[in-house]
Protein backbone atom coordinates (compact mmCIF):
# COMPACT_ATOMS: atom_id res chain seq x y z
CA UNK A 1 0.00 0.00 0.00
CA UNK A 2 1.65 3.57 -0.58
CA UNK A 3 0.00 7.00 0.49
CA UNK A 4 0.62 10.19 -0.28
CA UNK A 5 0.83 12.71 2.81
CA UNK A 6 0.01 16.06 1.77
CA UNK A 7 0.72 18.73 4.56
CA UNK A 8 1.87 22.37 4.58
CA UNK A 9 5.52 22.57 4.61
CA UNK A 10 5.58 26.18 6.01
CA UNK A 11 6.56 26.39 9.10
CA UNK A 12 10.71 25.94 10.00
CA UNK A 13 10.88 21.78 10.81
CA UNK A 14 8.96 21.73 7.48
CA UNK A 15 6.84 19.43 8.95
CA UNK A 16 4.89 18.80 12.07
CA UNK A 17 6.05 16.53 14.43
CA UNK A 18 2.62 14.72 15.00
CA UNK A 19 2.25 14.44 11.43
CA UNK A 20 5.84 13.01 11.01
CA UNK A 21 5.67 10.68 13.95
CA UNK A 22 2.16 9.13 12.74
CA UNK A 23 4.05 8.68 9.39
CA UNK A 24 6.62 6.96 10.62
CA UNK A 25 4.05 4.98 13.03
CA UNK A 26 2.38 3.70 9.61
CA UNK A 27 5.54 2.78 7.74
CA UNK A 28 6.82 0.83 11.17
CA UNK A 29 4.03 -1.89 10.29
CA UNK A 30 3.83 -2.21 6.63
CA UNK A 31 2.81 1.21 4.57
CA UNK A 32 4.96 3.04 2.00
CA UNK A 33 4.32 6.56 3.22
CA UNK A 34 5.96 9.25 0.80
CA UNK A 35 5.61 13.32 1.42
CA UNK A 36 4.51 16.00 -0.51
CA UNK A 37 5.27 19.55 1.85
CA UNK A 38 3.26 22.79 0.29
CA UNK A 39 5.48 25.55 -0.31
CA UNK A 40 3.95 28.65 0.02
CA UNK A 41 1.48 30.73 1.91
CA UNK A 42 -2.08 31.56 0.85
CA UNK A 43 -4.45 30.40 -1.19
CA UNK A 44 -2.16 31.66 -4.17
CA UNK A 45 0.63 29.62 -2.95
CA UNK A 46 -1.24 26.65 -2.05
CA UNK A 47 -2.53 26.77 -5.60
CA UNK A 48 0.74 26.81 -7.28
CA UNK A 49 1.65 23.24 -5.63
CA UNK A 50 -1.16 21.41 -8.01
CA UNK A 51 1.05 20.95 -11.06
CA UNK A 52 3.90 19.52 -9.24
CA UNK A 53 1.54 17.28 -6.66
CA UNK A 54 -0.45 15.91 -10.07
CA UNK A 55 3.40 15.13 -11.44
CA UNK A 56 4.46 13.49 -7.89
CA UNK A 57 1.17 11.45 -8.01
CA UNK A 58 1.41 10.21 -11.20
CA UNK A 59 4.91 8.78 -11.23
CA UNK A 60 4.29 7.58 -7.49
CA UNK A 61 1.86 4.86 -8.37
CA UNK A 62 -0.17 6.14 -5.04
CA UNK A 63 -3.20 4.39 -3.89
CA UNK A 64 -4.47 6.83 -1.14
CA UNK A 65 -3.44 11.03 -0.78
CA UNK A 66 -4.08 11.62 2.76
CA UNK A 67 -3.97 15.63 3.44
CA UNK A 68 -3.82 17.19 6.74
CA UNK A 69 -5.21 20.41 7.83
CA UNK A 70 -8.29 21.87 5.58
CA UNK A 71 -6.45 24.04 2.82
CA UNK A 72 -3.90 20.68 2.39
CA UNK A 73 -6.86 18.45 2.36
CA UNK A 74 -8.41 20.98 -0.67
CA UNK A 75 -5.03 20.62 -2.51
CA UNK A 76 -5.06 16.91 -2.37
CA UNK A 77 -8.38 16.61 -3.92
CA UNK A 78 -6.41 17.66 -7.28
CA UNK A 79 -3.45 15.30 -6.80
CA UNK A 80 -5.52 12.33 -9.23
CA UNK A 81 -5.39 10.02 -6.69
CA UNK A 82 -8.43 7.50 -6.48
CA UNK A 83 -8.75 7.65 -3.34
CA UNK A 84 -8.94 10.32 -0.66
CA UNK A 85 -8.61 10.93 3.29
CA UNK A 86 -8.46 13.89 4.87
CA UNK A 87 -7.79 14.75 8.74
CA UNK A 88 -8.77 17.82 10.17
CA UNK A 89 -6.79 18.55 13.47
CA UNK A 90 -8.60 21.34 15.46
CA UNK A 91 -7.62 24.44 14.54
CA UNK A 92 -8.55 24.27 10.91
CA UNK A 93 -12.36 23.71 11.89
CA UNK A 94 -12.40 26.76 14.87
CA UNK A 95 -13.87 29.19 12.29
CA UNK A 96 -17.60 28.75 11.23
CA UNK A 97 -16.80 29.75 7.59
CA UNK A 98 -14.48 26.82 7.38
CA UNK A 99 -16.79 24.68 8.92
CA UNK A 100 -19.49 25.42 6.64
CA UNK A 101 -16.53 24.79 3.39
CA UNK A 102 -15.61 21.79 4.79
CA UNK A 103 -19.06 20.41 5.25
CA UNK A 104 -20.29 21.48 2.18
CA UNK A 105 -17.20 21.55 -0.15
CA UNK A 106 -14.53 19.49 0.89
CA UNK A 107 -16.13 16.17 2.91
CA UNK A 108 -18.45 15.37 -0.67
CA UNK A 109 -15.22 14.55 -2.40
CA UNK A 110 -13.44 12.65 0.48
CA UNK A 111 -13.91 8.70 0.78
CA UNK A 112 -12.75 8.98 4.40
CA UNK A 113 -12.27 12.10 6.96
CA UNK A 114 -10.31 11.97 10.38
CA UNK A 115 -11.11 14.29 13.24
CA UNK A 116 -9.73 14.39 16.13
CA UNK A 117 -12.51 14.76 18.43
CA UNK A 118 -16.27 14.13 18.82
CA UNK A 119 -17.40 18.12 18.82
CA UNK A 120 -15.83 17.94 14.48
CA UNK A 121 -17.77 14.78 14.15
CA UNK A 122 -20.94 17.15 15.06
CA UNK A 123 -19.67 20.24 13.34
CA UNK A 124 -19.48 17.39 9.94
CA UNK A 125 -22.51 15.67 10.37
CA UNK A 126 -21.28 13.05 7.97
CA UNK A 127 -21.21 8.64 8.22
CA UNK A 128 -17.77 9.18 6.62
CA UNK A 129 -16.57 11.30 9.69
CA UNK A 130 -14.40 9.13 12.39
CA UNK A 131 -12.65 10.30 15.12
CA UNK A 132 -8.86 8.96 15.50
CA UNK A 133 -6.74 11.50 17.70
CA UNK A 134 -3.06 11.69 16.70
CA UNK A 135 -1.01 8.86 19.22
CA UNK A 136 1.60 9.63 21.34
CA UNK A 137 4.95 7.72 21.18
CA UNK A 138 5.02 6.12 24.44
CA UNK A 139 8.32 5.11 23.83
CA UNK A 140 9.94 8.34 23.58
CA UNK A 141 7.39 9.48 26.01
CA UNK A 142 7.26 8.10 29.87
CA UNK A 143 7.91 8.34 33.01
CA UNK A 144 11.25 8.53 34.38
CA UNK A 145 10.99 7.05 37.62
CA UNK A 146 12.61 9.42 39.53
CA UNK A 147 12.85 12.93 39.92
CA UNK A 148 16.68 12.89 39.20
CA UNK A 149 15.33 14.42 35.97
CA UNK A 150 14.38 17.68 37.89
CA UNK A 151 18.45 18.32 38.55
CA UNK A 152 19.43 17.18 34.94
CA UNK A 153 17.34 19.41 33.21
CA UNK A 154 18.25 22.79 32.37
CA UNK A 155 15.54 24.86 32.14
CA UNK A 156 14.21 23.33 35.73
CA UNK A 157 15.16 26.03 38.37
CA UNK A 158 15.94 24.44 41.96
CA UNK A 159 13.45 26.00 44.87
CA UNK A 160 11.10 27.23 42.05
CA UNK A 161 7.66 25.80 41.41
CA UNK A 162 8.35 24.86 37.79
CA UNK A 163 5.37 24.80 35.13
CA UNK A 164 5.73 24.40 31.64
CA UNK A 165 3.51 26.38 29.37
CA UNK A 166 2.30 24.41 26.47
CA UNK A 167 4.04 25.75 23.80
CA UNK A 168 5.94 28.87 22.40
CA UNK A 169 4.92 32.13 24.19
CA UNK A 170 4.52 34.04 20.80
CA UNK A 171 1.78 31.24 19.21
CA UNK A 172 -1.63 33.77 19.76
CA UNK A 173 -3.80 30.68 19.83
CA UNK A 174 -2.17 29.40 22.50
CA UNK A 175 -2.87 32.26 24.62
CA UNK A 176 -0.07 32.88 27.17
CA UNK A 177 -1.52 36.41 28.31
CA UNK A 178 -3.95 34.09 30.27
CA UNK A 179 -1.19 31.96 31.97
CA UNK A 180 0.83 35.05 32.81
CA UNK A 181 -2.52 36.57 34.43
CA UNK A 182 -2.96 32.66 35.73
CA UNK A 183 0.04 33.05 37.49
CA UNK A 184 0.11 36.45 38.62
CA UNK A 185 -3.34 34.82 40.74
CA UNK A 186 -0.94 32.56 42.79
CA UNK A 187 -0.25 33.52 46.25
CA UNK A 188 2.73 31.08 46.83
CA UNK A 189 5.44 31.44 49.40
CA UNK A 190 8.28 30.26 46.15
CA UNK A 191 8.95 31.43 42.55
CA UNK A 192 7.23 30.31 39.90
CA UNK A 193 9.66 29.53 36.96
CA UNK A 194 6.83 29.02 33.99
CA UNK A 195 8.96 27.12 30.81
CA UNK A 196 8.22 28.15 27.51
CA UNK A 197 8.05 24.99 25.25
CA UNK A 198 9.79 26.09 22.14
CA UNK A 199 12.85 24.28 19.98
CA UNK A 200 12.96 21.49 21.65
CA UNK A 201 13.34 17.91 20.46
CA UNK A 202 10.68 15.05 21.75
CA UNK A 203 13.62 13.81 23.78
CA UNK A 204 14.16 17.19 25.61
CA UNK A 205 10.33 17.55 26.01
CA UNK A 206 10.02 14.44 27.62
CA UNK A 207 12.57 15.29 29.82
CA UNK A 208 11.28 18.56 31.07
CA UNK A 209 7.40 17.04 31.33
CA UNK A 210 9.22 14.63 34.07
CA UNK A 211 11.27 17.36 35.76
CA UNK A 212 8.56 19.83 36.17
CA UNK A 213 5.80 19.97 38.94
CA UNK A 214 2.95 20.52 36.21
CA UNK A 215 1.54 21.05 32.65
CA UNK A 216 -0.33 24.23 32.11
CA UNK A 217 -2.94 24.89 28.66
CA UNK A 218 -4.73 27.80 28.18
CA UNK A 219 -5.24 27.92 24.52
CA UNK A 220 -7.91 29.88 22.91
CA UNK A 221 -9.12 25.98 21.11
CA UNK A 222 -7.48 23.04 20.35
CA UNK A 223 -8.38 19.75 18.97
CA UNK A 224 -6.96 17.29 20.40
CA UNK A 225 -3.75 18.80 22.37
CA UNK A 226 -0.99 16.44 21.89
CA UNK A 227 0.99 18.12 24.63
CA UNK A 228 -1.58 16.82 27.37
CA UNK A 229 -1.51 13.26 25.56
CA UNK A 230 2.36 13.22 25.74
CA UNK A 231 1.62 14.78 29.62
CA UNK A 232 -0.43 12.17 30.38
CA UNK A 233 2.15 9.80 29.15
CA UNK A 234 4.94 11.21 31.27
CA UNK A 235 2.40 11.28 34.45
CA UNK A 236 2.88 15.08 34.99
CA UNK A 237 0.16 16.75 36.68
CA UNK A 238 -1.80 19.18 34.04
CA UNK A 239 -4.23 22.23 34.66
CA UNK A 240 -5.88 23.05 31.12
CA UNK A 241 -8.69 24.96 30.16
CA UNK A 242 -12.03 22.78 28.84
CA UNK A 243 -10.64 23.25 24.95
CA UNK A 244 -10.87 20.18 22.01
CA UNK A 245 -11.18 16.57 24.05
CA UNK A 246 -9.28 17.63 27.04
CA UNK A 247 -12.15 17.14 29.47
CA UNK A 248 -12.47 13.56 28.16
CA UNK A 249 -8.80 12.53 28.16
CA UNK A 250 -8.99 13.89 31.80
CA UNK A 251 -11.75 12.70 33.19
CA UNK A 252 -11.70 11.52 36.59
CA UNK A 253 -7.43 11.17 36.82
CA UNK A 254 -6.42 12.43 40.07
CA UNK A 255 -3.67 15.31 39.36
CA UNK A 256 -5.43 16.53 36.61
CA UNK A 257 -7.73 19.60 36.51
CA UNK A 258 -10.03 21.26 33.71
CA UNK A 259 -10.48 25.03 34.45
CA UNK A 260 -12.57 27.81 32.51
CA UNK A 261 -10.75 30.30 30.87
CA UNK A 262 -10.93 32.56 34.45
CA UNK A 263 -7.43 33.40 35.53
CA UNK A 264 -8.56 32.67 39.36
CA UNK A 265 -10.14 29.36 38.49
CA UNK A 266 -6.80 28.23 36.57
CA UNK A 267 -4.94 29.82 39.56
CA UNK A 268 -7.31 27.43 42.19
CA UNK A 269 -6.45 24.47 40.20
CA UNK A 270 -2.88 25.38 40.11
CA UNK A 271 -2.83 24.93 43.80
CA UNK A 272 -4.90 21.59 43.82
CA UNK A 273 -2.37 20.55 41.19
CA UNK A 274 0.57 21.43 43.25
CA UNK A 275 -1.19 20.11 46.82
CA UNK A 276 -1.35 16.68 44.99
CA UNK A 277 2.06 15.85 45.33
CA UNK A 278 2.81 13.31 43.05
CA UNK A 279 2.60 11.97 39.55
CA UNK A 280 -0.60 11.06 38.02
CA UNK A 281 -1.51 7.68 36.38
CA UNK A 282 -2.30 9.34 32.93
CA UNK A 283 -0.02 6.58 31.21
CA UNK A 284 -2.38 4.31 32.62
CA UNK A 285 -5.50 6.03 30.92
CA UNK A 286 -3.98 7.08 27.65
CA UNK A 287 -3.00 3.11 27.15
CA UNK A 288 -6.38 2.25 28.12
CA UNK A 289 -7.88 5.09 25.67
CA UNK A 290 -6.05 3.48 22.74
CA UNK A 291 -4.00 6.74 21.94
CA UNK A 292 -0.24 5.25 22.04
CA UNK A 293 0.76 5.79 18.40
CA UNK A 294 0.91 1.79 17.76
CA UNK A 295 -2.79 1.30 18.18
CA UNK A 296 -3.88 5.09 16.33
CA UNK A 297 -1.66 3.61 13.20
CA UNK A 298 -3.38 0.60 13.49
CA UNK A 299 -6.82 2.63 13.33
CA UNK A 300 -5.74 4.89 10.28
CA UNK A 301 -4.38 1.37 8.43
CA UNK A 302 -7.86 -0.17 9.63
CA UNK A 303 -9.55 2.88 7.83
CA UNK A 304 -7.29 2.59 4.40
CA UNK A 305 -8.24 -1.24 3.76
CA UNK A 306 -11.78 0.44 3.68
CA UNK A 307 -11.30 2.53 0.74
CA UNK A 308 -9.77 -0.06 -0.84
CA UNK A 309 -12.21 -2.76 -1.08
Amino acid sequence: MKVLFVFSGNSRQGISPFIKEQASNLIDIGVRVDFFPIKGKGFVGYIRNIRQLKKTAKSGGYHIVHGHFLWSIIISLFSGIPKKIGTFHGSDLNIKSFRFLAKHVIVPFLDEVIVVNNDMRQWLRSDKVHVIPCGVDTKTFYPYGSRTATTECPVVVPGCVNIVFSSSFDRFVKNYPLAKQSIDELRLDKRVNLIELRSYSREQVAQILNAVDLLLLTSLWEGSPQVVKEAMACNTPIVSVDVGDVRWLLDGLDGCYVASHDPEDIASKIKQALDFRDRTKGRKRLIKLGLDSESIAKSIIGLYHSVLV
